[in-house]
């Protein structure tokens, strides 16, 4: 079954990206790092609803997002429509849901292309970064 999702990736004035690494008991793709936050849609929402709700839930945030694409993505362990949103936020960010992150912090964009480098970055949230490098990064 195809889910949707949604992510939003936050980045700060400094031009640092919010990263999580994902707990070991998540699946798909434990232990591995994401963007921002997100999750699937629930019945009868829009992408905006769904990640509205989700950055709510995840961080506490009630900021405005930007729809910036769409993307289908398929592997042997998942596979979904992702809603990709960002938006910019300079205060300490407090997480909500412990359990779903490992890890969450800032890290620049050479630290995030390295997470790439390193295959370390979930499989979804390496398209979907590399296309925000490509089409909205100067």
């Amino acid at each position: 079954m195809n889910k949707k999702l949604a992510v939003i990736i936050i980045r700060n004035s400094q031009e640092q990206l919010f990263v999580h690494q994902r707990s070991e008991n998540k699946k798909p793709f434990p232990l591995l790092y994401g963007l921002g936050a997100g999750g699937k849609f629930e019945d009868g929402e829009t992408p905006e609803q769904a990640a509205s709700r989700e950055l709510e839930e995840e961080l506490g945030l009630k900021n405005d997002i930007q729809f910036l694409f769409n993307f289908d993505f398929e592997s042997n362990e998942a596979t979904h429509t992702i809603y990709v949103f960002q938006m910019l936020y300079d205060e300490k960010i407090e997480i909500r849901e412990e359990h779903k992150f490992q890890w969450s912090g800032w890290l620049t964009i050479s630290e995030v292309d390295q997470l790439a480098k390193d295959k370390k970055l979930c499989p979804d949230t390496e398209i979907l970064y590399r296309r925000w490098k490509e089409e909205y990064i100067k």
